[in-house]
């Protein structure tokens, strides 16, 4: 789909990365980290636009995900927003991106990279999730100020594009990946939140989780 949204065909994708189109019709179908990688590598290739990271992270919509993003639309704060990501991670692939780690004054949701892609995959990766999550503590703590937002890669030739979606928090060659931010902002309450709506989405998403981890 982000594909086509860059005017790729899907099927010119598909056949060039040899990648059977009837797979996409299983619903609880998996694909590799090599396969994912050439997918992506491919996207990159025909899209020609090196900063498709950032530019995908902006523009994802909840239809993408399914239950998983009513379900966070309806979390009490950010905190329970993220625990309840942890909890249903399987939903979004097999293995947990992130892991949430706090002192007295700061709180970092950091993200691990897939093993077995290229670099050039990772920095997309690392663009699109963290373009994600900084849209994600928007949503729950509106108008808060980033402290720092860090990527272990070296600094892009398009950093501007960075600096832009990041507001100048962005940070190059660091020990990890991710966003620095207030702790206090972790429990900040969501006021339009649904708690009987949550509730049943909640239910349906870890019955999903259930039926993966038996197929497993």
């Amino acid at each position: 789909e982000s594909a086509e949204r860059l005017g790729i065909a899907r099927a010119r994708l598909l056949r060039t990365a040899q990648f059977d189109p009837e797979r996409l019709e299983a619903k609880e179908g998996r694909v590799s980290p090599q396969e994912y990688s050439r997918l992506r590598e491919l996207t990159l290739d025909l899209s020609a636009d090196p900063a498709l990271g950032l530019h995908e992270g902006e523009a994802m919509t909840g239809i993408s995900f399914d239950v998983v993003a009513p379900l966070l639309a309806h979390a009490a704060s950010l905190r329970h927003g993220l625990e309840t990501l942890f909890r249903i991670h399987k939903l979004l692939g097999d293995r947990l991106r992130y892991e949430l780690s706090e002192n007295e004054h700061a709180a970092t949701p950091r993200y691990a990279s897939i093993a077995g892609i290229s670099a050039r995959v990772r920095r997309f990766m690392a663009e699109l999730e963290l373009t994600a999550c900084r849209r994600m503590i928007h949503y729950y703590c509106a108008g808060a100020r980033l402290q720092q937002v860090c990527f272990e890669h070296a600094a892009p030739t398009y950093r501007h594009e960075y600096t832009r979606v990041f507001q100048g928090a962005e940070c190059f060659e660091q020990p990890f990946t991710g966003i620095v931010f207030d702790r206090a902002l972790l429990d900040t309450p969501l006021p339009f939140r649904d708690e009987e709506l949550y509730r049943a989405l909640r239910a349906q998403a870890e019955y999903r989780v259930s039926q993966l981890t038996q197929r497993a």
